[in-house]
């Protein structure tokens, strides 16, 4: 097999030789086949080489003997023999024994001939030599031939030893050589050397950089909508990002909580988009609102308004009987308790107040608000409307905490001319000094002391310096220039109060500040709308337009507006109906971003605590001495560590909006930890069927103030289980909140000592049934021994039995009580550990009272 092989080899070799040695015309050899006379050494060598190869098994296979005649192919080539010998084309030159198919192969295979280039000769020895004296070297140098990608720094070379031959893997390892390469490493060399030829001025002619594909520097964001709440978690899954990933980057732009379910608001989820490169989705539609016109540059043009005047001060200093006497009323003597417990809005004409005003002078809104503690914000509501503030201070009691409320929040108002009223000044023994000393310790000074806020000292019941009263607030109101427009703008209005009246329905008390309110007018409170009905004046008359200055009543609600909301008009109804669908999602979304908050807060508490309590089971249990005790005093710490917290729940109804929200202020700061107020619902209006299964759901109590609760209400509820309280005043009504609260608080007892005793002997007793029992021989020191006490044995100061008494004998007989310096015979239930010399002790538990 091996001689075949090589006879072939031989005979390819031979017919190679003789057709590079034939002319392309004649069958004879060029000048250049002359000028090297070495290239059959070269030929001789490469088939030496061959011959060399070693034989495994039954000889090489096809393929290996491919390989070895590429090596010497290219090894020839390297030595500079041999350059112009082609290797074989294709597997019948090879193999000319195998040559019997036909390869059909052949056809789609492309061309093995070197790449010219345009208007060069080819690279082959066989051309003409150039012009040149020199001949040219074919041989590439070695330092200037650029590598081929991936071509291999060793090269085997032939050897006879068989240990150092290489070994490689058909499979791993490519061939190093093949014909293109060969070809195209010669095409490179030669365009090498070409462009040392052609330098210019010692600076080479580099070839153009090779293009690269352009990149958009713009950035393309991903739209994608945001939930106005999410957690960490659930924004990883929506923006595409592993959870460690988003947590990485929210620690590194700043988030110190980085929880899976922390809870985002939309803002903060929209932030975190941002940064990450997505934008998020805005809605335009969602952004509609309505809002006030902008204020008129040339104020000189406009029409004067009148002054609005808001009576503020503590309670029971007299304000409603100042306005009262103002306005020829006694409003003060038909309020519940004595107090005004909601805003009042009175128009009073200027001619009742000032005797030379004409009839046409005008008119003074005049607004009376509550002076009681719980009445805050109605009190702010009043500061935030009115031009001219009235603060009355009763002489007799001075400055007094609404009193100094009142001065910090006309502070905060710049645009608010306060007047101070000294009431009661007809009272003997009063000290108006004390109560100017009182007012410059608030902070307010007034003109007897070097300050710019007018003080007058008045009596409402003596009619005593109401007309310097009078006077002072128009001349005040006069400095301020009050002007506004009536026509031409958007309506805008305060609410002041509002409530349900059973022949009107949802009523209003507006306060117009600018524009022309009318009948037919589309307006809008905060999240509710009103197509406006009935106008009324506050006497009751109907009207049909209010101007600014003017306080009505309005119908026409399709809900109750909130006291304090801002009233603008609406042109149409579909932009009425935009804006409050948009409000309510704005307040939808402000409730979850409080509810996010409360949540977060109380998950953080909740991680805190139960740290806590870990680092303090972990001390308790090695400090221990038995695993079971620790366990115990593990149970009962956590049990003393998480108290349970009872709730009163409330359903609050009242007869104003104003009202119900005051009401909800005073109780909601009601309690403590072990107890504290809930309020599930609020309302205006009488108490209804809805309200008792409201409470009766949610095992809640009913408290009413002002308003009524019919018998059949009150029937159902009894039969419902539901408590009703209804009132008039609201410190009642907070009383009996904090008297409920109290009862749901855990009782404690403390214990009274009400007998002491010495055990002076020990007896053995033998009963009727041969049983053998110890009975302690006592004498009483102290108090009296029951027999129906509770009692506690001490033995050297520490207690060793606490329980009751089984018997109690004087004598033979069974007495109920002992008393002092007697004998007696005393056993206990299931003890009788009992000793000589132990003391005895009887007691009762008294309930402690509790307090808020």
């Amino acid at each position: 097999m091996r001689q075949s092989l090589v006879q072939c080899t031989c005979r390819c070799l031979a017919q190679q030789r003789a057709s590079l040695h034939t002319s392309p015309s004649a069958g004879q050899s060029t000048d250049g086949d002359r000028a090297r006379p070495d290239r059959q050494a070269g030929l001789d060598y490469a088939s030496q080489q061959i011959r060399r190869q070693p034989l495994e098994r039954q000889g090489p296979r096809p393929s290996q003997a491919s390989h070895a005649r590429q090596q010497a192919y290219a090894s020839a080539h390297r030595s500079g023999y041999g350059s112009a010998v082609p290797p074989p084309a294709n597997n019948a030159q090879r193999y000319p024994h195998q040559a019997r198919q036909p390869d059909y192969r052949q056809r789609a295979q492309p061309s093995r001939q070197p790449y010219l280039q345009p208007n060069r000769p080819p690279i082959d020895s066989r051309a003409p030599p150039r012009r040149s004296d020199t001949p040219l070297d074919l041989r590439p140098p070695a330092q200037t031939a650029p590598r081929l990608p991936n071509e291999p720094t060793e090269q085997y070379e032939p050897s006879d030893d068989r240990s150092n031959r290489p070994h490689r893997s058909r499979a791993s390892e490519p061939r190093k050589h093949t014909v293109n390469r060969l070809s195209i490493r010669d095409t490179w060399a030669e365009a090498a050397r070409e462009r040392q030829s052609r330098q210019v001025a010692g600076k080479p002619i580099r070839p153009p950089p090779r293009p690269r594909a352009r990149l958009s520097a713009r950035r393309v964001r991903i739209n994608i909508a945001i939930p106005s709440v999410t957690s960490i978690a659930n924004l990883s899954r929506l923006l595409g990002y592993k959870l460690a990933r988003l947590q990485r980057r929210l620690n590194a732009i700043g988030f110190d909580d980085a929880r899976p379910d922390r809870i985002l608001s939309a803002d903060d989820a929209s932030l975190i988009a941002l940064e990450l490169g997505f934008e998020p989705v805005v809605d335009d539609l969602n952004s509609f609102d309505i809002y006030p016109d902008p204020p008129a540059s040339d104020l000189s043009a406009l029409s004067p308004r009148p002054p609005i005047v808001c009576i503020m001060g503590h309670v029971d200093h007299g304000k409603t009987t100042l306005l009262d006497t103002l306005r020829s009323t006694s409003v003060a003597q038909g309020e519940a308790g004595g107090i005004t417990q909601h805003i009042g809005a009175f128009e009073v004409p200027m001619k009742l107040l000032d005797a030379n005003a004409s009839d046409s002078a005008g008119t003074v809104t005049f607004l009376d608000t509550p002076g009681h503690a719980a009445f805050g914000a109605m009190r702010s509501r009043g500061a935030n409307i009115t031009d001219i503030a009235v603060i009355v201070v009763s002489a007799d009691d001075g400055v007094m905490p609404q009193t100094r409320e009142v001065i910090s929040v006309l502070k905060q108002e710049p645009n608010v001319s306060p007047v101070v009223a000294i009431t009661k000044i007809d009272r003997p023994g009063v000290d108006i000094e004390k109560a100017k000393n009182g007012l410059l310790a608030a902070g307010l000074e007034i003109e007897e002391y070097g300050g710019d806020v007018p003080c007058v000292q008045v009596s409402a019941v003596a009619n005593i310096g109401l007309d310097t009263l009078v006077e002072t607030i128009l001349a005040v109101s006069e400095q301020k220039e009050l002007r506004v427009e009536r026509q031409g703008v958007r309506v805008e209005a305060r609410v002041i109060e509002s409530k349900v009246d059973k022949g009107r329905g949802n009523v209003a008390t507006l306060l117009v500040m600018r524009g022309t309110l009318s009948v037919s007018q589309h307006i809008v409170a905060g999240s509710v709308m009103c197509k406006v009905r009935q106008l009324y004046r506050p006497g009751g008359q109907a009207v049909k337009e209010a101007v600014p200055g003017q306080p009505v009543e309005v119908t026409g609600w399709t809900q109750l507006p909130s006291a304090g909301d801002e009233c603008l008009e609406a042109k149409t109804e579909k932009e009425a109906r935009s804006a409050i669908e948009n409000r309510k999602k704005r307040q939808e979304a402000l409730a979850l971003l409080a509810d996010v908050e409360a949540i977060n807060e109380k998950r953080r508490v909740a991680a805190e605590e139960a740290e806590r309590l870990e680092a303090i089971q972990e001390a308790k249990l090695k400090k221990a001495n038995s695993v079971l005790g620790d366990l115990e005093d593990g149970e009962a710490l956590l049990a003393n560590a998480l108290p349970e917290t009872k709730e009163l729940r409330l359903v609050i109804k009242a007869d104003f909006s104003g009202t119900v929200e005051a009401v909800a202020g005073a109780v909601a700061d009601i309690g403590n930890k072990e107890a504290k107020v809930k309020i599930v619902l609020t309302g205006v209006g009488d108490v209804s069927n809805s309200d008792i299964d409201m409470a009766r759901t949610a095992e809640a109590v009913i408290l009413g103030f002002n308003i009524k609760a019919p018998k059949p209400i009150q029937s159902a509820a009894a039969q419902a289980g539901v408590a009703i309280h209804l009132d008039t005043v609201i410190y009642r009504l907070i009383d009996e909140v904090k008297q409920r609260v109290i009862g749901l608080m855990p009782k404690v007892y403390d214990s009274k000592v009400t007998g002491e005793a010495t055990i002076a002997q020990v007896f053995d007793i033998t009963t009727k049934g041969r049983e053998t029992s110890k009975v302690a021989g006592c004498k009483v020191g102290n108090g009296s021994l029951a027999r129906s006490a509770l009692c506690k044995v001490l033995r050297d100061g520490v207690e060793v039995y606490s329980g009751k008494l089984s018997t109690l004998k004087q004598g033979k007989k069974d007495v109920d009580e002992v008393r002092k310096g007697s004998e007696c015979g005393i056993s206990f239930e299931d003890w009788q550990g009992f000793e000589a010399n132990d003391a005895l002790q009887t007691y009762e538990l008294v309930q402690q009272t509790r307090h808020l």
